[in-house]
């Protein structure tokens, strides 16, 4: 049955459920949504992390959350608890996540962050999701979610310009702007960002400043439509386009002759990642009485883009490479809620269907000057689906029992056809399937002012297919598995708050990338179940909202990662702690923001130092960082004019190291950017 659901096209779940919904389209009656889904942050100021946090990308916000590290590509652009989306360790597993990212309703791979980032433009707010989620609004994942909701139409005229410039070629510019067209029924709400920067690396084989600059286009409509003229029903609808030009991707040094922050490279091939995609999205939500709800979203992406690449890093050879990445992405969900006076549940399904298609060509790899030509098709399929349950029974005095379950199933197949020098013509195929049972039990208590709980959950990352490129070979690795226990406790007063969280966790299998003896590091790596791991840690966020204008926020976070069991596998000593997991992190941010007259938003970030990747901890050390970025100015009654300045400390240190020393390259990496000074103005009316 679970397979059959699995099988059924997504388009047949998504047009069953819109039309459920759509029945109920005009039910009367309003009632406030139950939130019976995973720890979220609340009330954060959105705007000020927004606008301090270096122009508005969800890798640069995240800064600002405990036990958060953000890094670079290629590696994790971020991990939470020490979980990246790629898992415990990269590169590899690029579609069978550990960490989800929702932009609305629309789950993010990482083959798209990678290049594209999130945008967080007229962003409504991020929530954070720490631990196992599996009753969100995506696929289950180990390391939690994260989830940026986007502002939706409002039924009133409005609108928002705003303007920076500053060096290092940094720019941002924005418009948003909502129109009623029908009074309290329909409302449109369109977006234009463009921003970028220069990257700061250049290129002395031809002079090129702009080796690795960035710059992104974003175009965003939405709309939203109420048939009975409130919030009892809601139709929204979204179509978002985001385009990258430029070298996202670029890495300086340590190649030849230069330091990593000289920001140098000295290349034949000139180095570019161009990208789009387009995002679609539909959902509808109606009340059915005062203690029953029905959601419906449905959601499709088409992403593309392709790599050149010099293979060998120097100006000496003619070796390149073009990789030519498609992804084309379905999913959609249905829940239904029910709210009681002692019982409350929500039952939901959710379906996901990917193909990713990677073409890669080029020439090079021969004891030739000018290389030798080689190829590489490959196609993956994603299929999965879900059923889950999650109830809560109020028993009395302040506590509450929750728990549910989640049914996962998921497929993925591979094949691939590839012709290398050295290896001739190769072709393979594999297959893959997963099903588990994903339970969570967990206990709260509730006072006038305080709240606490305890919950434990399973982890889980389903079993895929690993391939090599030049070998043309695929091999199937298996699913990991483990649990989470976390005690969560939150104190709140008139205008302060103070949340803490202490969890364990254990995963048993960890699937770990390895090099293939023969290969190329960055084109052939296996993934094998090799690793037993823990975590544990704390987490601790206090708000304040102060006299008048004033507000506070300060976060810290402890974490400590270790593998137990990978001796026997010649990876690495037991005792080791994961790569990009900082063992400490904090940061404060302030800020006086009167309606009107002078303001001021600072924010102060620090992190502790770790490294980047598993079985080279030495070579790609990543240094402590200690980042200050604020803004000061003035404003009128709609405008505001304004300064500012991040990494304003002019700290160097790297987002990402890779250690390319099994192919006879050396160390390479992605450096800060340096200081970055600018002035900007914005309007809203």
């Amino acid at each position: 049955m679970v397979w059959g659901l699995m099988r059924t096209t997504t388009y047949h779940f998504l047009v069953c459920g819109a039309a459920m919904a759509a029945c109920s389209a005009w039910a009367e009656g309003l009632l406030q949504p139950l939130v019976v889904v995973a720890q979220r942050d609340k009330e954060l100021d959105q705007e000020s992390l927004e606008n301090l946090a270096g122009r508005g990308d969800l890798r640069n916000l995240l800064q600002f959350q405990p036990n958060a590290q953000v890094g670079g590509a290629p590696g994790s652009l971020f991990t939470l608890r020490g979980i990246g989306q790629e898992g415990t360790l990269s590169p590899g597993n690029r579609t069978n996540v550990g960490l989800i990212v929702l932009s609305g309703n629309i789950p993010r791979s990482s083959n798209s962050l990678w290049v594209l980032g999130a945008p967080s433009w007229d962003m409504q707010e991020l929530a954070v999701n720490y631990g196992p989620t599996l009753f969100g609004k995506g696929p289950a994942a180990p390391g939690g979610e994260l989830h940026l909701e986007h502002r939706a139409p409002e039924f009133f005229d409005e609108g928002k310009w705003i303007a920076e410039i500053g060096n290092h070629g940094t720019y941002r510019t924005g418009t948003t702007y909502n129109t009623v067209l029908i009074p309290d029924q329909l409302a449109l709400r369109f977006n234009l960002m463009a921003d970028g920067n220069d990257g700061g690396i250049s290129n002395v084989y031809n002079g090129d400043d702009r080796f690795a600059a960035v710059d992104r286009l974003l175009l965003r409509g939405q709309a939203r439509w109420r048939p009975a003229g409130d919030d009892s029903s809601i139709v929204d609808v979204l179509v978002e386009n985001t385009r990258i030009r430029g070298h996202p991707l670029g890495l300086a040094g340590m190649r030849p002759g230069f330091d990593l922050f000289e920001r140098k490279v000295n290349l034949n091939t000139p180095e570019r990642v161009p990208a789009d995609h387009l995002g679609l999205s539909l959902s509808l939500e109606t009340q059915l009485d005062p203690y029953r709800r029905v959601e419906v979203w449905s959601a499709a992406q088409f992403s593309e883009g392709y790599r050149i690449v010099d293979v060998d890093s120097t100006p000496l050879f003619n070796w390149w490479y073009r990789s030519d990445v498609d992804e084309d992405r379905f999913n959609g969900g249905f829940r239904f809620h029910q709210e009681g006076e002692r019982l409350s549940y929500l039952i939901g399904a959710y379906a996901d269907q990917a193909d990713y298609r990677i073409d890669l060509r080029g020439q090079g790899f021969s004891y030739d000057a000018t290389g030798l030509p080689f190829t590489s098709l490959l196609d993956e399929t994603v299929e999965m689906a879900a059923v889950y349950f999650r109830g809560e029974i109020e028993c009395g005095g302040g506590i509450r029992c929750f728990g549910g379950v989640r049914l996962d199933a998921q497929e993925r197949r591979v094949s691939m056809d590839s012709d290398y020098p050295a290896t001739g013509k190769t072709s393979q195929r594999d297959r893959v399937r997963s099903v588990e049972f994903l339970p969570e039990l967990g206990l709260e208590w509730s006072g006038e002012r305080i709240k606490t709980g305890l919950r434990f959950s399973r982890a889980y990352r389903p079993a895929g297919v690993a391939y090599a490129f030049t070998l043309g070979e695929t091999k199937p690795y298996g699913a990991e598995r483990g649990w989470e226990i976390e005690y969560h406790g939150e104190m709140e007063w008139d205008n302060m708050r103070i949340t803490a969280r202490v969890f364990h966790a254990r995963l048993e299998d960890q699937q770990l990338p390895v090099f293939i003896p023969g290969g190329i590091g960055f084109l052939d790596q296996w993934i094998i179940n090799a690793g037993q791991t823990t975590r544990y840690g704390t987490e601790l966020e206090w708000s304040w909202q102060g006299p008048g204008a004033f507000q506070a926020r300060i976060h810290g976070g402890w974490l400590a990662t270790e593998f137990d069991e990978i001796d026997e596998y010649g990876l690495g000593s037991a005792g080791t702690a994961f790569p990009n997991a900082p063992e400490w992190n904090a940061g404060i941010i302030a800020a006086w923001s009167p309606d009107t007259g002078w303001f001021g938003e600072g924010g102060l970030t620090w992190q502790d130092s770790t490294y980047a990747q598993f079985g080279s901890a030495a070579t790609t050390y990543l240094e402590e960082r200690l980042e200050l970025s604020a803004r000061i100015g003035y404003r009128w009654q709609s405008a505001e004019c304004y300064l500012f300045g991040t990494n304003l400390l002019d700290q160097d240190f790297a987002l990402v190291r890779r250690d390319y020393g099994a192919t006879g390259l050396s160390i390479q990496g992605r450096p800060s950017m340096q200081r970055v000074l600018g002035i900007g103005f914005s309007v809203d009316w």
